[in-house]
């Protein structure tokens, strides 16, 4: 099921000034590749895309002229200065073809006091089926111990997913909690003294 799903038209008109004007209008020309067809240039509504692509691997189910296309986006083009969207690519997709995305690794869980969690990277690759990209993949480290590692293949994958990445590496390292010693003033007797806090 897609993300969004914008009723859009096809742009027949080229041109730096043309693009210009149409942005002005609150419409964002964009390009749909792929889908064994030519290259399919369109206006996508600047305000609902905005929004659209703050959501990493957004889906989007676009009708032009009574016809849906499923695609994701490929690149975004910005203004250098103001970091407003000028041109998108899109790539069409469909049911059953796999893209190679990279999605957020969501640590969940509390290791044993006094411990903290080290992570080594906040996404994952994998390889996905184009209409099923989750939204994020989930490493649990309930009640783990100092001196415990994760690596990629303590992941546990959803069914039809997999990943590039070696399955040796490490993701997450479970490590003593750093403790910050500070000084303390007794105001009355005059004198200083160590206190110890986590962090």
């Amino acid at each position: 099921m897609a993300d969004y799903s914008f009723d859009i038209e096809e742009r027949t008109e080229f041109g730096k000034g043309f693009a210009r004007r149409a942005r002005s209008a609150g419409k964002i020309p964009a390009v749909i590749y792929g889908g064994g067809n030519d290259p399919l240039h369109v206006f996508l509504p600047t305000h609902e895309t905005t929004r659209a692509v703050r959501l990493p691997n957004a889906l989007f189910e676009l009708q032009v002229a009574g016809n849906k296309h499923l695609a994701l986006v490929k690149d975004i083009q910005r203004n250098f200065v103001s970091r407003e969207i000028e041109h998108v690519d899109l790539f069409e997709v469909k049911d059953g073809l796999k893209v190679d995305v990279r999605v957020e690794l969501r640590v969940v869980g509390e290791t044993k006091p006094g411990t903290a969690t080290s992570v080594s990277f906040k996404s994952i690759a994998i390889t996905v089926d184009a209409t099923k990209i989750p939204r994020f993949i989930e490493l649990d480290v309930n009640d783990a111990a100092e001196g415990t590692y994760y690596r990629v293949a303590d992941i546990v994958l959803p069914d039809g997913i997999t990943t590039t990445l070696r399955p040796d590496m490490v993701v997450v390292a479970v490590k003593a909690r750093a403790v910050r010693k500070t000084k303390q003033v007794d105001v009355a007797g005059g004198g200083e003294s160590d206190t110890e806090t986590s962090e």
